[in-house]
Protein backbone atom coordinates (compact mmCIF):
# COMPACT_ATOMS: atom_id res chain seq x y z
CA UNK A 1 0.00 0.00 0.00
CA UNK A 2 3.06 2.27 -0.05
CA UNK A 3 2.12 3.87 -3.37
CA UNK A 4 -1.66 3.63 -3.22
CA UNK A 5 -1.85 5.52 0.10
CA UNK A 6 0.73 8.16 -0.80
CA UNK A 7 -0.88 11.38 -2.14
CA UNK A 8 1.94 11.83 -4.66
CA UNK A 9 2.28 8.13 -5.63
CA UNK A 10 5.72 7.59 -4.08
CA UNK A 11 6.32 3.85 -3.71
CA UNK A 12 8.61 3.63 -0.69
CA UNK A 13 8.39 -0.17 -0.88
CA UNK A 14 10.27 -0.15 -4.20
CA UNK A 15 12.82 2.26 -2.73
CA UNK A 16 13.52 -0.09 0.19
CA UNK A 17 13.99 -3.01 -2.20
CA UNK A 18 16.54 -1.04 -4.23
CA UNK A 19 18.42 -0.13 -1.06
CA UNK A 20 18.47 -3.78 0.00
CA UNK A 21 20.06 -4.77 -3.31
CA UNK A 22 22.92 -2.35 -2.65
CA UNK A 23 23.42 -3.53 0.94
CA UNK A 24 23.83 -7.25 0.24
CA UNK A 25 27.26 -8.83 0.51
CA UNK A 26 28.60 -11.65 -1.65
CA UNK A 27 27.96 -14.01 1.28
CA UNK A 28 24.27 -13.14 1.62
CA UNK A 29 23.83 -13.42 -2.15
CA UNK A 30 25.45 -16.87 -2.06
CA UNK A 31 23.12 -17.99 0.72
CA UNK A 32 20.12 -16.72 -1.26
CA UNK A 33 21.35 -18.50 -4.38
CA UNK A 34 21.79 -21.76 -2.47
CA UNK A 35 18.30 -21.57 -0.94
CA UNK A 36 16.76 -20.79 -4.32
CA UNK A 37 18.61 -23.63 -6.04
CA UNK A 38 17.62 -26.05 -3.26
CA UNK A 39 14.20 -24.56 -2.60
CA UNK A 40 12.49 -27.74 -1.44
CA UNK A 41 15.27 -28.31 1.08
CA UNK A 42 14.96 -24.71 2.25
CA UNK A 43 11.27 -25.23 2.96
CA UNK A 44 12.08 -28.36 4.96
CA UNK A 45 14.54 -26.38 7.09
CA UNK A 46 11.90 -23.70 7.76
CA UNK A 47 9.26 -26.27 8.72
CA UNK A 48 11.72 -27.98 11.06
CA UNK A 49 12.46 -24.62 12.68
CA UNK A 50 8.75 -23.94 13.15
CA UNK A 51 8.25 -27.33 14.78
CA UNK A 52 11.13 -26.71 17.18
CA UNK A 53 9.81 -23.24 17.99
CA UNK A 54 6.28 -24.52 18.61
CA UNK A 55 6.91 -24.68 22.36
CA UNK A 56 7.28 -20.88 22.48
CA UNK A 57 3.75 -20.35 21.18
CA UNK A 58 4.97 -17.35 19.18
CA UNK A 59 5.05 -18.90 15.73
CA UNK A 60 2.38 -20.44 13.45
CA UNK A 61 2.29 -24.23 13.06
CA UNK A 62 4.24 -25.91 10.28
CA UNK A 63 2.32 -27.46 7.40
CA UNK A 64 1.97 -31.22 7.38
CA UNK A 65 3.28 -33.38 4.55
CA UNK A 66 -0.11 -34.03 2.99
CA UNK A 67 -1.00 -36.28 0.09
CA UNK A 68 -3.10 -34.14 -2.25
CA UNK A 69 -5.73 -35.77 -4.43
CA UNK A 70 -6.35 -33.99 -7.73
CA UNK A 71 -9.92 -33.93 -9.01
CA UNK A 72 -10.40 -35.43 -12.46
CA UNK A 73 -13.79 -33.91 -13.26
CA UNK A 74 -15.44 -33.61 -16.65
CA UNK A 75 -15.13 -29.83 -16.62
CA UNK A 76 -12.34 -27.66 -18.02
CA UNK A 77 -8.73 -28.27 -17.07
CA UNK A 78 -7.17 -25.88 -14.58
CA UNK A 79 -3.69 -25.70 -13.08
CA UNK A 80 -3.39 -25.24 -9.34
CA UNK A 81 -0.14 -23.70 -8.12
CA UNK A 82 0.09 -23.71 -4.33
CA UNK A 83 2.36 -21.01 -2.95
CA UNK A 84 5.36 -21.85 -0.79
CA UNK A 85 3.67 -19.96 2.07
CA UNK A 86 0.91 -22.55 2.18
CA UNK A 87 3.41 -25.38 1.77
CA UNK A 88 5.26 -24.22 4.88
CA UNK A 89 2.59 -22.74 7.17
CA UNK A 90 -0.58 -24.41 8.43
CA UNK A 91 -3.77 -22.80 9.76
CA UNK A 92 -4.45 -22.92 13.48
CA UNK A 93 -7.40 -25.21 12.82
CA UNK A 94 -9.37 -26.76 9.97
CA UNK A 95 -8.26 -27.84 6.52
CA UNK A 96 -5.04 -26.65 4.98
CA UNK A 97 -5.34 -24.12 2.16
CA UNK A 98 -4.32 -26.64 -0.56
CA UNK A 99 -6.94 -29.14 0.60
CA UNK A 100 -9.61 -26.44 0.75
CA UNK A 101 -8.81 -25.19 -2.77
CA UNK A 102 -8.78 -28.73 -4.18
CA UNK A 103 -12.08 -29.48 -2.44
CA UNK A 104 -13.71 -26.48 -4.14
CA UNK A 105 -12.27 -27.40 -7.53
CA UNK A 106 -13.63 -30.92 -7.15
CA UNK A 107 -17.11 -29.66 -6.23
CA UNK A 108 -17.05 -27.40 -9.30
CA UNK A 109 -16.15 -30.34 -11.56
CA UNK A 110 -12.74 -29.14 -12.77
CA UNK A 111 -9.98 -31.40 -14.03
CA UNK A 112 -7.02 -30.32 -11.90
CA UNK A 113 -3.35 -30.34 -12.87
CA UNK A 114 -0.35 -29.46 -10.72
CA UNK A 115 3.31 -28.92 -11.68
CA UNK A 116 5.81 -31.69 -11.10
CA UNK A 117 7.92 -31.14 -7.99
CA UNK A 118 5.79 -28.16 -6.87
CA UNK A 119 7.80 -27.67 -3.67
CA UNK A 120 10.85 -26.76 -5.72
CA UNK A 121 9.00 -23.94 -7.47
CA UNK A 122 8.55 -20.35 -6.31
CA UNK A 123 7.30 -17.18 -7.99
CA UNK A 124 10.41 -15.36 -6.77
CA UNK A 125 8.61 -12.81 -4.61
CA UNK A 126 10.38 -13.73 -1.30
CA UNK A 127 13.75 -13.11 -2.93
CA UNK A 128 12.64 -10.00 -4.81
CA UNK A 129 11.22 -8.42 -1.65
CA UNK A 130 14.54 -8.93 0.17
CA UNK A 131 16.61 -7.48 -2.65
CA UNK A 132 18.00 -10.73 -4.08
CA UNK A 133 17.13 -9.79 -7.64
CA UNK A 134 19.11 -12.50 -9.47
CA UNK A 135 17.70 -15.32 -7.36
CA UNK A 136 14.21 -13.84 -7.80
CA UNK A 137 14.54 -13.73 -11.59
CA UNK A 138 15.86 -17.30 -11.69
CA UNK A 139 12.92 -18.63 -9.66
CA UNK A 140 10.44 -16.64 -11.75
CA UNK A 141 11.89 -18.01 -14.98
CA UNK A 142 11.92 -21.56 -13.60
CA UNK A 143 8.23 -21.29 -12.67
CA UNK A 144 7.35 -19.71 -16.00
CA UNK A 145 8.97 -22.55 -17.94
CA UNK A 146 7.18 -25.17 -15.85
CA UNK A 147 3.76 -23.52 -16.21
CA UNK A 148 4.28 -22.82 -19.91
CA UNK A 149 4.67 -26.52 -20.63
CA UNK A 150 1.90 -27.67 -18.28
CA UNK A 151 -0.59 -25.06 -19.51
CA UNK A 152 -0.16 -26.12 -23.13
CA UNK A 153 1.53 -22.81 -23.89
CA UNK A 154 -0.97 -20.69 -22.01
CA UNK A 155 -4.19 -22.44 -23.06
CA UNK A 156 -5.02 -23.70 -19.53
CA UNK A 157 -5.78 -21.23 -16.74
CA UNK A 158 -3.57 -21.15 -13.63
CA UNK A 159 -4.78 -20.31 -10.12
CA UNK A 160 -2.61 -19.47 -7.13
CA UNK A 161 -3.78 -19.66 -3.50
CA UNK A 162 -1.87 -16.65 -2.14
CA UNK A 163 -2.84 -13.17 -3.31
CA UNK A 164 0.62 -11.51 -3.06
CA UNK A 165 2.12 -14.40 -5.05
CA UNK A 166 -0.70 -14.21 -7.61
CA UNK A 167 -0.12 -10.48 -8.03
CA UNK A 168 3.62 -11.03 -8.44
CA UNK A 169 3.07 -13.80 -11.01
CA UNK A 170 0.64 -11.69 -13.03
CA UNK A 171 3.21 -8.87 -13.17
CA UNK A 172 6.37 -10.92 -13.81
CA UNK A 173 5.40 -13.99 -15.83
CA UNK A 174 4.69 -13.75 -19.54
CA UNK A 175 1.23 -12.33 -20.20
CA UNK A 176 0.57 -15.37 -22.39
CA UNK A 177 -0.03 -17.31 -19.17
CA UNK A 178 -3.53 -16.86 -17.71
CA UNK A 179 -2.85 -16.43 -13.98
CA UNK A 180 -5.73 -15.83 -11.57
CA UNK A 181 -5.86 -15.31 -7.84
CA UNK A 182 -7.96 -18.06 -6.23
CA UNK A 183 -10.70 -15.75 -4.83
CA UNK A 184 -11.10 -14.09 -8.24
CA UNK A 185 -11.21 -17.44 -10.00
CA UNK A 186 -13.93 -18.85 -7.75
CA UNK A 187 -15.90 -15.60 -7.90
CA UNK A 188 -16.09 -16.07 -11.67
CA UNK A 189 -17.47 -19.60 -11.26
CA UNK A 190 -20.03 -19.21 -8.47
CA UNK A 191 -22.68 -20.72 -10.75
CA UNK A 192 -20.92 -24.08 -10.42
CA UNK A 193 -21.50 -24.23 -6.65
CA UNK A 194 -24.55 -24.91 -4.54
CA UNK A 195 -24.33 -22.17 -1.94
CA UNK A 196 -26.43 -22.26 1.21
CA UNK A 197 -26.77 -18.98 3.08
CA UNK A 198 -26.15 -19.00 6.83
CA UNK A 199 -26.66 -16.53 9.65
CA UNK A 200 -22.99 -16.64 10.62
CA UNK A 201 -20.90 -13.49 10.40
CA UNK A 202 -17.58 -13.46 8.57
CA UNK A 203 -14.83 -10.86 8.68
CA UNK A 204 -12.69 -10.55 5.56
CA UNK A 205 -9.48 -8.60 5.09
CA UNK A 206 -8.12 -7.68 1.67
CA UNK A 207 -4.33 -7.63 1.57
CA UNK A 208 -2.57 -4.81 -0.26
CA UNK A 209 -1.96 -6.88 -3.41
CA UNK A 210 -5.72 -7.44 -3.79
CA UNK A 211 -6.37 -3.74 -3.32
CA UNK A 212 -3.73 -2.79 -5.88
CA UNK A 213 -5.30 -5.25 -8.33
CA UNK A 214 -8.73 -3.74 -7.67
CA UNK A 215 -10.08 -6.98 -6.25
CA UNK A 216 -10.77 -6.00 -2.63
CA UNK A 217 -14.11 -6.96 -1.11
Amino acid sequence: MCATKCPVDIDTGQLIKKLRILQHSSLTRSVAKFSATHFSLSQSFIKTGLKLAKVTGKYPPAAKNEVLTLAQGDGPKVIYFSSCVNSVLAPESGKSTPKSVLSLLKKAGFHVLMPESPKSLCCGMPYESKGFDKSAKNKTLELQNSLWQLSDQGRIAIICDNSPCSYHMINTLTDKLKVLDAPSFFAQHLDLFKITKTQNSLLTFSVCSQQKAGESA
